[in-house]
């Protein structure tokens, strides 16, 4: 995933989290969509059902640029974008398969 911090020698929180609930993430991800969620909303629900409370504030603020001011303009932006394309193609092989 490309939203580390360019000057950091490794992953914000936020990105570690995700990376630890990938598959989690992914299967919430291909459930929403099955049920008709526009994409960014099935990402959302994911995130609502994936992770806890601070974990879920954590996340949400990083993918919506609250912590921009911490971790660099456009990271959650950079985070988001490969989590969509990512669940997208994953949702899309799994109807395939189907």
């Amino acid at each position: 995933m490309r939203a580390r911090k360019v000057d950091s020698p490794r992953d914000p929180r936020p990105v570690s989290l995700v990376a630890a609930h990938l598959g989690d993430l992914t299967r919430v991800y291909q459930k929403a969509r099955l049920a008709h969620m526009e994409p960014l909303d099935a990402l959302l629900a994911a995130v609502e059902k994936t992770f806890r409370r601070r974990d879920r504030a954590e996340v949400l603020a990083y993918l919506s640029g609250r912590s921009d001011a911490t971790f660099g303009a456009g990271a959650g932006d950079a985070l988001m974008a490969d989590l969509l394309q990512s669940f997208e193609h994953s949702y899309r092989q799994a109807l395939a398969a189907n």
